[in-house]
């Protein structure tokens, strides 16, 4: 699987209706008296590893300080980045970039921004951790404010490479945005982390797939090195289309399979059906130089568990045809057999009672939170209840 690259490590349920914020509307932040910030400058650095930032087990904090003119200007123009001064767990990090990414855009300062962090290099051009960029995510989608950083807890668990997401108090220019699962972003630098190896990343955006016109949605997120060969993914719904009794064979030779039935079955132990294999899209492919066969990455995945999940229904090309030959099911089914005992084994309900106690808190202190703290509460027991569950509905 990974480690064959370098990869050493890693009830009933109430619709519950979104909440006002609590406590007083908020100000944008840069108004109400905040000094301001001085530029950081990159002498002042303190160091901080990958491992320290991604530290699952301990509840992260993140001030950002803008000038009154990038305040404006993100108000103006949210996804246009702004210069930001940075400081994670209390140690300097440096002048970076910001800005709202998503819907958050329409939220503006009054509301819960997500955000788009911009790290800054060195002056050799090396990157902050290891890392240049993270997503900060407010959660607003999700009453429980728990499902993203239990779901990549999960994944890491069971040995899917997904991109690290921990629990962060967020504050701008002082002031309180509360609790964030911050993500790591998967890109080159990702791939250099975990695999160690060179290669070519591809990203699958929406409807990306082995076939027909979802050949097209998937990119080489670096193009401009022109290692990226388009014939390699053709190869794949080449073998995706034959009708022989050898398709697991010819796909063991352009696919990894064992990263495939892994990111399979590992999004059905979070209940996600939006990302590769259960839908066009939402995946990252790595050709190792190495070893060009396809190897799986999942997307980030920041909701789960619903309740009409079918781990079954797979409706990607690649999938389908799985399904329908006798080996290659028959390898499926006994990944997912090993990912079920794993659950039955409470990795999931530790993982999320982990998540539950570390960010309880600053949930409750959180003054931009969309949702009553009770309905958060109730969310959490129905969370957890489904959670107890969950490996049954994963077959027998």
């Amino acid at each position: 699987m990974y480690r064959e690259l370098g990869y050493a490590g890693r009830v009933t349920l109430l619709v519950l209706a979104c909440a006002s914020p609590t406590g007083p509307e908020p100000e944008p932040p840069g108004r109400g008296g905040y000094p301001e910030p001085r530029p950081i400058e990159m002498g002042d650095v303190q160091p901080l590893s990958w491992q320290e930032l991604f530290n699952r087990r301990k509840l992260h904090t993140l001030s950002l300080r803008l000038d009154d003119d990038a305040t404006a200007a993100l108000a103006a123009d949210p996804g246009g980045d702004q210069p930001v001064d940075i400081v994670i767990d209390n140690r300097q990090v440096g002048r970076g970039r910001l800005k709202m990414r998503g819907e958050s855009t329409e939220q503006r300062w009054d509301g819960k921004p997500s955000f788009r962090l911009d790290l800054p290099r060195d002056d050799d051009g090396q990157v902050y951790a290891g890392t240049d960029e993270l997503v900060l995510d407010a959660m607003v989608d999700d009453p429980a404010q728990a499902r993203h950083l239990a779901a990549a807890a999960i994944l890491a668990d069971l040995g899917a490479l997904a991109p690290a997401v921990v629990p962060a108090t967020v504050s701008v220019n002082g002031q309180p945005f509360g609790l964030y699962a911050v993500v790591e972003v998967v890109d080159s630098l990702f791939v250099e982390r975990h695999l160690g190896v060179p290669g070519v990343l591809w990203d699958g955006t929406e409807g990306a797939d082995f076939g027909g016109e979802g050949l097209a949605g998937w990119e080489d997120t670096v193009p401009d090195d022109g290692r990226g060969d388009p014939a390699d993914l053709m190869a794949v719904a080449t073998v995706a289309r034959s009708t022989g009794d050898d398709f697991f064979v010819q796909l063991a030779n352009v696919v990894n399979v064992d990263t495939f039935f892994l990111v399979w079955t590992a999004l059905a132990a979070v209940g996600h059906d939006e990302g590769y294999p259960y839908a066009p899209g939402d995946v990252y492919l790595f050709q190792a130089d190495e070893d060009p066969r396809f190897v799986f990455l999942p997307w980030q995945v920041d909701d789960g568990w619903p309740r009409d999940f079918e781990p079954g229904a797979a409706a990607s090309v690649l999938a389908v045809r799985c399904l329908y030959d006798e080996p290659c099911r028959r390898a499926l089914d006994e990944t997912l057999a090993a990912t079920r005992a794993s659950l039955e084994g409470s990795t999931a309900q530790r993982s999320l009672d982990d998540v539950l106690a570390l960010t309880d808190a600053a949930m409750e202190a959180d003054p931009r939170r969309p949702y009553a703290s009770d309905e958060v509460a109730v969310a959490r027991v129905q969370l957890a209840a489904r959670l107890r569950v969950w490996a049954a509905r994963l077959g027998p």
